[in-house]
């Protein structure tokens, strides 16, 4: 009878040992997938924020080149007003 409780009893500390194994596995295993998934996560987040900082910094600079373009066409204008005017004045 003794022989016959010690071997449940080992019986019960092995399934026991077993099943302690078992939920450590899963939850090593369940860290690294959810590590992966935030790794991943945070690349793709890099990936849309460098993303949108280009496209902020061509809006940029195609604001300045359509500014400039203006002050240009603008200023070349005010020039040929200003010699109109002068060939104007010297001729008449």
């Amino acid at each position: 009878m003794y022989m016959q409780v010690e071997a449940e009893r080992r019986k019960r500390a092995t399934v026991l040992e077993l099943e302690i194994t078992r939920e450590s596995a899963i939850s090593e295993a369940e860290g690294q997938k959810q590590a992966q998934i935030l790794t991943s996560e945070a690349e793709k987040a890099e990936q849309i924020n460098q993303v949108a900082g280009e496209a902020s910094a061509f809006v940029v600079k195609a604001k300045a080149k359509a500014e400039v373009a203006a002050l240009t066409q603008q200023n070349g204008n005010s020039a040929v007003s200003l010699c109109g005017r002068a060939v104007r004045e010297c001729l008449f």
